[in-house]
């Protein structure tokens, strides 16, 4: 009976939270397109938005059970509609609300804005009043923008804007930390922001917008004071047994110069860089770089648990970032990125099953013990050159290096087992792009790109593992590297002529993967070539 009880409440629950309330904005002349949407709560919180089609239907799917949301429909030219959920009537999960606006009847002479709107579309932008949607909780940025109607963070740190992850987060217009954006939205704080922008159709080469079509999104942030600020904050805790935590941040904003530094510390299990080692994800910028880096052979632990990361997850975290943007010149711009990571991360499961197998019973206890040491230093530069109103050129190189030191020790029904994998990866991307604006509708862009990365590993065992019983060999020792050459040439003529954009490519690439493996015993004897690897793979194209 219980059983059936979870059942349907999750059933339920999963209708519940599927709600589909829609319906059609109308007024006296007939349909309204483009009339504001809000979903709020009783505290007069938005909850969320849309805007209606060029039709004036709409449609939206709530997110919060239906009881305590009402829903507000207004427009500039109409008096504000607000009509409550709690008692519409639902078929099939959705709820159709036909909106009949009235015209405003009083014409104001003067009209004084005391309070910005919570949201104002512009285009292909809509702006958020950061006010509007505060509650104190909030610390820094990525707490804001979880609260933004549209906008998801996820747990390792990507956001995504209308459902799309978002290609920059800017400052003021500027991309100060390219791909490893979360070094800014997890610790600029959020009393920094005026504003917040969602940017669709979002191009960052300035010379291709009107010529080249996208559908990439990018959110910017509008920072407080404008034209010249400098300000930080630090915050610093101690608790009982030896917990500590400590961050600080300082930010940089004028004419000419962008920076900001974080420094944190901390061992309660906080993270506040861009990488995440208790995943296979180490950083949004490792996902993007997947296909051109060498991969890593050997497991580097396992920290996934069904629990919440704050139950299990003991850290002795330090984290450092320093990033600069300088103005060169009129238009011309010299960035550079630079990381310090150091972790030593701890992880203990034990469990203890009883087997019951004809009549007869067994216990199994195991014991797992992983303790993980990365360190990662990454630097990143980039020279910009916009000088010439038709072409542009930039030159961006990136270098990672990372150790990564894991012990690991099993054991079952008292039989030990230790391990430790060592993993140095060092990688270099070089990036030349170039783009010469033809005329108002043509265009010509190359492209050229280069990455060297290798990932060599050594796994040690103990006790040792029988690898051919005949022969009695025994491996105590792995070592293996692998080593990736990419290199691609691209280049593109863009003719946009009102109705249909053509395109003429080339793109020349090639890959070179190489790997190298060796089996040895408990005295570093290699076992043979019969347990050796040596092979290289290529591809031109």
């Amino acid at each position: 009976m219980k059983l059936k009880l979870v059942f349907l409440f999750i059933c339920f629950t999963s209708i519940a939270s599927s709600q589909l309330l829609k319906g059609t904005v109308k007024d006296t002349l007939g349909t309204v397109p483009f009339a504001s949407i809000r979903i709020k709560d009783g505290n007069n919180t938005i909850k969320q938005f849309t805007t209606s089609n060029e039709n004036g239907t709409y449609q939206i799917e709530l997110t919060s059970p239906k009881d305590s949301l009402y829903l507000e429909v207004t427009t500039l030219f109409h008096e504000p509609k607000t009509i409550g959920l709690v008692n519409q009537k639902m078929e099939n999960n959705s709820i159709k609300i036909d909106v009949f606006l009235k015209p405003r009847i009083n014409q104001l002479k003067e009209v004084v804005i005391t309070k910005a709107p919570p949201i104002v579309k512009k285009k292909d932008t809509l702006e958020f009043n950061p006010d509007s949607f505060k509650d104190g909780t909030e610390k820094v940025v990525e707490d804001l923008l979880k609260k933004l109607p549209g906008i998801k963070v996820e747990e390792n740190g990507i956001i995504t804007y209308k459902g799309k992850e978002i290609k920059k987060l800017l400052l003021d217009g500027d991309d100060l930390f390219d791909g490893n954006y979360t070094t800014g939205s997890r610790n600029i704080s959020v009393n920094m922001v005026e504003k917040v922008q969602g940017l669709e159709n979002y191009e960052e080469n300035s010379l291709l917008k009107g010529i080249k079509h996208t559908d990439e999104v990018a959110i910017n942030l509008v920072l407080k004071k404008g034209e010249s600020d400098f300000s930080g904050n630090a915050s610093l805790g101690y608790g009982i047994e030896n917990r500590h935590y400590g961050t600080a941040t300082g930010i940089l904003i004028n004419k000419k110069v962008k920076g900001f530094g974080v420094s944190s510390i901390n061992n309660i299990g906080i993270n506040n860089s861009p990488y995440n080692f208790n995943s296979e994800v180490l950083s949004i910028e490792s996902i993007r770089n997947k296909k051109y880096t060498a991969k890593s052979l050997l497991s580097e632990g396992n920290f996934n648990s069904i629990l919440d990361a704050s139950f299990h997850n003991l850290n002795n975290n330090f984290y450092t970032s320093l990033n600069g943007l300088y103005k060169v010149y009129k238009k011309s711009v010299f960035k550079i990125n630079a990381g310090f990571y150091l972790d030593k991360l701890t992880r203990v499961n034990e469990s203890s099953s009883q087997v019951m197998l004809n009549n007869s019973s067994f216990t199994i206890n195991e014991v797992n013990r992983i303790r993980k040491k990365p360190q990662i230093i990454d630097a990143n530069l980039l020279f910009a050159n916009k000088e010439k109103e038709r072409f542009h050129w930039e030159y961006i190189a990136k270098l990672t290096n990372s150790r990564i030191n894991t012990f690991e020790t099993s054991i079952n029904n008292g039989f030990l087992q230790n391990s430790a994998v060592q993993t140095e990866a060092l990688s270099l991307t070089q990036t030349l792009n170039s783009t010469f604006k033809i005329s108002e509708k043509k265009a010509l862009t190359n492209s050229l790109l280069f990455v060297r990365s290798k990932t060599p590993q050594n796994l040690v065992l103990n006790p040792d593992t029988t690898i051919d019983f005949e022969s009695q060999l025994r491996s105590s020792i792995q070592n293996s590297e692998f080593i990736k050459e990419f290199s691609m040439f691209n280049t593109s003529y863009l003719i946009n002529n009102g109705d249909f954009l053509y395109a003429i490519q080339t793109n020349l690439f090639q890959v070179k993967n190489s790997f190298i493996s060796d089996l040895q015993n408990i005295n570093s004897i290699s076992l043979g070539s019969d347990f050796q690897n040596n092979t290289i793979y290529k591809i031109k194209n």
